[in-house]
């Protein structure tokens, strides 16, 4: 038997095992549009990281992303000085000709006498503290107009002009006629589907890569997502992604998680740290977990629907 998840120790109990959750925005079973963000340890959640539109029969996901945006590089002067002596080492070394001063490039001219050079230096030095006041000012002013941020806050560009990228990652197709689901991962180049090995099987069977303990590295394993009920009320909990062979809980989906902004759909990934940095793999988790879960959800509809029918058949009769 193979052994997978090489950070879990061997006599382990799984609920042990770190997990990370990710948060719905809207319940699945009637949404037609909702985000995915991850639930952090200290409780904050973060911005949204996927973005799914289900309809009857299709689901497509995308992964969401913010691109930072570097402020302009202002150029720095050699050394530390206060802005006084910034100031004064700007005009010491202006950084193109002024008439009167003389550069490397310039001829020396005939030095003046003592009194008419101070009157030349404090008339330059007044006007160029002019210039370099107008040209300040007209900086604040126009970074006020354009709304840019300090560096203490997310991003230097004004809220409205701050745009989160979409990349389609995942479509699925649930068939009508059978409990099939057909899904397609766009980055991955992968094309599987989840079904039921046969009529009487508890749960969705498709493949995954996952990693070999004792090779270090991954082939492709069985996996599925299958009901989870509460053992004392026997009521259903949400779905469990296993390790067929092993019996390993890889995720699961709940239809109820309690937060302290109430109860919510969320997804938790039991995968070891260094398996989360696996993009792919934690994409796959999650883009399963919600097209089984929807389905899931229409099956629990078409049961309550049926259920109706045979008592109103019952008490009409």
């Amino acid at each position: 038997m193979n052994h997978l998840f090489p950070s879990m120790p061997m006599g382990v109990h799984q609920n042990q095992q770190p997990s990370t959750m990710f948060i719905l925005s809207e319940k699945l079973a009637k949404a037609k549009e909702l985000t995915i963000s991850q639930l952090h340890a200290n409780g904050v959640q973060g911005p949204p990281q996927y973005a799914v539109k289900l309809s009857d029969s299709t689901i497509d996901v995308s992964k969401l992303s913010t691109p930072q945006v570097q402020p302009p590089q202002q150029p720095r002067m050699q050394g530390h000085y206060t802005p006084q002596q910034q100031q004064m080492q700007y005009f010491a070394n202006p950084p193109y000709p002024v008439p009167g001063v003389s550069s490397p490039d310039m001829p020396i001219p005939q030095q003046p006498s003592h009194s008419e050079s101070s009157s030349k230096t404090s008339s330059l030095l007044s006007s160029l503290s002019s210039r370099a006041e107008s040209y300040l000012n007209r900086s604040s002013s126009l970074s006020s107009t354009l709304g840019l941020r300090s560096s203490g806050n997310n991003g230097y560009l004004p809220a409205n002009m701050i745009v989160t990228q979409s990349t389609p990652i995942a479509t699925m197709i649930m068939h009508s006629f059978s409990s099939r689901i057909d899904v397609s991962l766009h980055l991955a180049h992968r094309n599987f589907t989840m079904a039921k090995p046969d009529f009487l099987s508890s749960g969705h069977h498709f493949d995954m890569p996952l990693p070999l303990s004792h090779l270090g590295q991954r082939r492709l394993t069985t996996v599925r997502w299958k009901k989870e009920e509460d053992s004392f009320t026997g009521s259903t909990t949400g779905i469990r992604l296993d390790v067929v062979d092993t019996r390993q809980t890889v995720a699961r989906y709940h239809k109820k998680l309690n937060l302290s902004t109430g109860k919510t759909n969320a997804i938790e990934v039991l995968l070891p740290a260094e398996l989360l940095m696996d993009q792919e793999l934690v994409d796959t988790v999650v883009v399963t977990a919600i097209a089984m879960a929807k389905h899931r959800a229409k099956s629990e509809e078409g049961e309550k629907e049926a259920a109706g029918e045979i008592v109103s058949a019952l008490v009409g009769a």
